[in-house]
């Protein structure tokens, strides 16, 4: 008589069906949630392309520019207007009517919206909102006592120790980049320029 055949058995090993049949092992929704985020990643096709990842610096210094602009423009408006949060609150409602004005030129989908409601951590719906708020006040605020070159400087001093510490830990869900000696040294280096410009 011919020898039993051993019953197949599943790629996880966990047991065996009688017809030799193979179970198929049950995956979890998003197998990837496990798996910290990658520069890769987050930044898409569109950032991988050589041609805009060149053009990548000049967009930095672009915003920096327009940093640069909207911190002397709004301390006109609030010499206008007597007070920073008012003028902060006539800033950002431009700002809106622009970002919505762009978001309906170009057609972006507002599908998204709805489907990540339940995906994304609360604070990622009003955080940015009130931190960006709570920059630019201070900044109307503080254009007209130091100027704007000493405001701009510490912000970007202030910029630069914090996005030091969310990359090297990865906070926030933010990819991970370890803090290197290099990197370190650079810090140093813009933490020289704002003593230098701040100084009197």
């Amino acid at each position: 008589p011919e020898p039993r055949r051993a019953p197949l058995r599943t790629a996880a090993g966990a047991g065996s069906t009688r017809r030799g049949t193979r179970r198929r092992t049950a995956m979890p929704e998003d197998r990837w949630a496990h798996r910290p985020p990658t520069a890769r990643s987050v930044a898409g096709p569109l950032g991988r392309a050589p041609a805009v990842h060149a053009f990548l610096p000049l967009a930095g210094l672009l915003g920096g520019a327009a940093l640069a602009l909207q911190a002397a423009v709004n301390a006109q408006l609030v010499r206008g207007l007597g007070h920073p949060v008012l003028a902060g609150a006539v800033s950002f409602f431009s700002g809106i009517l622009a970002i919505w004005t762009v978001v309906l030129l170009l057609r972006v989908p507002l599908a998204p919206i709805a489907e990540a409601a339940s995906r994304l951590p609360h604070y990622a719906w009003w955080a940015g909102g009130v931190l960006g708020a709570t920059y630019l006040c201070i900044n109307i605020w503080l254009v007209p006592r130091l100027g704007a070159a000493a405001v701009v400087v510490l912000a970007v001093a202030g910029q630069i120790l914090t996005a030091l510490a969310l990359d090297h830990w990865g906070l926030l869900r933010l990819p991970v980049h370890p803090a290197t000696p290099a990197r370190l040294l650079g810090a140093l280096l813009v933490l020289v320029g704002v003593w230098l410009v701040v100084r009197r």
